[in-house]
């Protein structure tokens, strides 16, 4: 018997497209994720608690410049310990009010509590960063923040006008993905 406990990794063949479509943002105390099994996709996503849509909770839609979205994920070990840094990357329009008060936002967030983002990518699977209830309990802390974002007017007239958002958090383990469907998300958006 091996000492360690090993699994085979042998993805379908199919459609692999890189990149991300959409990406919505969350408060992560208002969502309870489903998940079926301890190391398997979440399957359902629920309001938890007293949240409700018209209260303000909701899954909110960050629109951002086609082809100029990036989730990357670097794994660390210092002895037994893993480290997985997670870095969404946006590239958003339009440097001005509406933008200061989204990062605003964002910013108020990350100082005193912590952001949730499902993350639709090209080849359509959906995966959660930032969740903290899962089978409703509360999972060890995963903290991401805004961190690292800039911003301007560009110089050219091509060139951006608006802001490269970024999220960071660090956890001990990889993203999971979401098995049920990106019609959910929409069908809890927040106004």
């Amino acid at each position: 018997m091996l000492t360690i406990k090993a699994s085979a990794y042998q993805p379908t063949c199919g459609q692999n497209s890189g990149g991300i479509s959409r990406v919505w943002v969350f408060d992560p105390a208002d969502f309870d994720w489903t998940q079926p099994t301890a190391l398997g996709s979440y399957s359902a996503v629920a309001l938890a608690g007293t949240a409700t849509v018209l209260g303000g909770s909701g899954f909110f839609p960050i629109k951002f410049n086609y082809l100029e979205g990036e989730l990357k994920s670097t794994q660390t070990l210092k002895g037994a310990s893993n480290k997985y840094a997670h870095t969404l990357t946006l590239q958003v329009p339009v440097f001005g009010a509406e933008l200061t008060v989204f990062l605003s936002h964002m910013q108020e967030a990350s100082s005193c509590n912590s952001l949730g983002f499902v993350i639709e990518m090209n080849n359509g699977v959906i995966m959660v960063m930032g969740e903290s209830i899962v089978n409703s309990d509360i999972i060890p802390n995963f903290r991401v923040v805004m961190d690292g974002t800039d911003g301007g007017s560009g110089k050219a007239f091509d060139d951006n006008n608006g802001a490269t958002l970024m999220f960071k958090g660090d956890y001990s383990r990889p993203l999971y993905d979401y098995s049920g469907g990106v019609s959910t998300i929409i069908a809890l958006e927040g106004a």
